[in-house]
């Protein structure tokens, strides 16, 4: 008897929405039609697309060039920069990223020229090292104040500069470039695997 109340009385577990695995899979197909009209785009221009996202990864890589010669930081006391406390690019990290951004144009060039995996993963490579250098290499000395100046004047602060901007900036440009030129290739070949092979003499 014992038994039989606690099967009579164990609870049933509800069943889920009907709706909710129709939404579900309403859902899925949506992704799916949208990746195939975007794959479908990608296949129909693709040497347009690969040179516009080569010409975003070019456009990171001058910005590194740039930023060796431009000033990442300086030591303002109120409104005042102080003497000597100006460091440029070059002065940080020695032409790391003068070397990165030059070392990323032929990889780029050679991904808008045609399909070509493993320059976009280099350039994707050459994006996060250079992103690593300026987010954990320069950001704390580009904020760090120093303690001769901070013993000298009392107001002294350290503030980043428009070459620190265009550390990261080309870095972030490096990465998304490289990325899209993968999801493109990745798309193109999908829908080129897709299509129908035509058999000799059909027609």
């Amino acid at each position: 008897m014992g038994d039989r109340k606690c099967w009579g009385g164990a609870r049933k577990v509800s069943a889920p929405p009907r709706g909710t695995a129709s939404q579900y899979s309403k859902g899925v197909s949506g992704l799916q039609a949208a990746f195939s009209r975007l794959a479908s785009g990608i296949a129909a221009h693709p040497r347009a697309l690969r040179g516009v996202l080569a010409a975003l990864g070019l456009a990171g890589a001058v910005l590194l060039v740039i930023s060796e010669f431009s000033t990442v930081t300086h030591v303002k006391a109120i409104t005042v920069v102080l003497p000597n406390s100006e460091r440029t690019g070059f002065d940080q990290n020695s032409g790391a990223m003068l070397i990165l951004g030059l070392l990323a144009v032929p990889m780029l060039v050679g991904a808008a020229l045609g399909p070509n995996r493993p320059a976009m993963v280099a350039v994707a490579a050459i994006g996060v090292i250079a992103l690593l250098i300026a987010l954990l290499g320069d950001l704390p000395d580009v904020t760090k104040t120093g303690t001769i100046f901070r013993e000298r004047y009392e107001d002294a602060k350290a503030q980043a500069q428009i070459g620190f901007t265009f550390e990261w900036l080309g870095a972030v440009l490096l990465i998304l470039s490289a990325g899209l030129l993968l999801l493109a290739d990745f798309g193109g070949r999908s829908v080129a695997a897709e299509r129908p092979v035509e058999q000799p003499g059909a027609g």
